[in-house]
């Protein structure tokens, strides 16, 4: 009989240290989580009319701020972002490098004095956001960095080997867990991070014998799409996807609602997963090291601060945003000769922005595509 209360008193004392080890990772998420879960959702254009509200500038320097901030404008207008909360350290690098060099108009590249005096000023709007509760706290940091760093920031896209290799491994020693699912509906979907932060479990529906997931606007109950109402549609998915998505709502996903009694697909212990841990698992998955690889810079991942840690990933120059893996499954489509209407549908984005910023097959695999539309109009091909 005792020795059956000591088993029971070791089992006792494991779970409880199980669950300690469980309750402080749940701590850590939870402080990444908070890093946005109090942010407004204010746009681009909104939160640089509350900055000159905010602000006493004239003349040349109110001209100045206006013309700086005009660009970082259009620039999240072609990228995408929705909000200033979607903002990131990762993003504050891309624009610095398009500023510089696809920005300007007058002159083929701007000077390190121009691009400095632009990431100076929008370094002040950026502040401003933070203390307004539009951007996470920090990201204004970064651009000391981006203005004192000459390094070029890679016109970033994920290839099929890079995604592959990244999801083999996810379903080998990861699978079906949050960060296997997210990964594999941004790889397999090319959605925007934000309409996978949408999706509930009953978005996952079974259409005519065709897998699909349905992404529905819904910003009175806290989860929108980019296009809003016009963004609504229902996205196939391969079977494999499906079950991958089913053993995760199984086996590993926390059965919990919303603060609006809805069922999310991604979530914590407390909720709907925030956008900021979806980026978080974005990062980390696209780290070489964390899935197998050698590191390409000769870091070693024991000493490294940004390996495998959710609050620092983005750190990793190695890393990437969800841009580049949805950039990248859009190239994956046009190599294989997909038509751009049924890209734009299937992804929500116009042709004109998937020409000019999407596109990144080389003239040669352009040329190809070109022949095998062709073959099918002409029989002497």
């Amino acid at each position: 009989m005792s020795f059956q209360n000591n088993c029971g008193k070791t089992k006792e004392n494991n779970d409880i240290s199980k669950h300690k080890l469980d309750s402080k990772e749940e701590k850590l998420n939870h402080i990444v989580e908070n890093l946005t879960e109090n942010l407004t959702d204010t746009t681009p254009s909104d939160a640089v009319e509350s900055f000159f509200e905010h602000k006493s500038y004239k003349g040349e320097t109110q001209r100045g701020y206006e013309s700086s901030l005009g660009y970082f404008v259009d620039w999240c207008e072609l990228s995408e972002i929705e909000y200033m909360s979607d903002i990131d350290t990762d993003d504050i690098r891309r624009y610095r490098k398009w500023r510089r060099e696809t920005a300007p108009s007058k002159v083929e590249r701007l000077s390190p004095s121009s691009i400095n005096t632009q990431m100076k000023r929008l370094r002040v709007f950026i502040k401003h956001c933070e203390d307004m509760k539009f951007v996470s706290g920090g990201v204004h940091q970064i651009i000391n960095t981006s203005i004192d760093n000459d390094d070029e920031v890679r016109d970033e896209w994920v290839g099929s080997d890079e995604a592959e290799a990244m999801l083999d491994y996810l379903s080998k020693y990861n699978y079906a867990s949050a960060e296997h699912v997210a990964c594999r509906i941004l790889c397999y979907t090319g959605m925007r991070l934000g309409s996978m932060h949408s999706i509930d479990v009953t978005d996952i529906k079974l259409i005519k014998g065709k897998n699909a997931i349905h992404l529905e606007h819904r910003p009175e109950e806290g989860t929108t799409l980019k296009n809003g109402t016009d963004g609504e549609r229902y996205v196939f998915i391969t079977q494999t996807t499906h079950q991958i998505l089913s053993d995760y709502i199984d086996e590993n996903r926390h059965d919990v609602t919303d603060d609006y009694a809805r069922e999310p697909l991604l979530t914590t212990q407390r909720g709907r997963c925030a956008k900021s841990t979806l980026r978080s698992y974005i990062y980390k998955c696209t780290q070489p090291c964390m899935i197998g690889q050698d590191c390409p810079l000769g870091r070693d991942p024991e000493s490294c601060d940004a390996a495998g840690k959710n609050s620092k990933a983005h750190e990793c120059p190695e890393a990437s945003s969800s841009h580049p893996l949805r950039k990248g499954y859009i190239t994956r489509l046009l190599k294989k000769n997909q038509s751009m209407d049924m890209i734009s549908a299937r992804c929500d984005v116009s042709s004109k922005m998937i020409e000019k910023h999407y596109d990144m097959r080389s003239p040669r695999e352009e040329m190809i595509g070109r022949c095998s539309q062709v073959k099918d109009v002409m029989s002497d091909f």
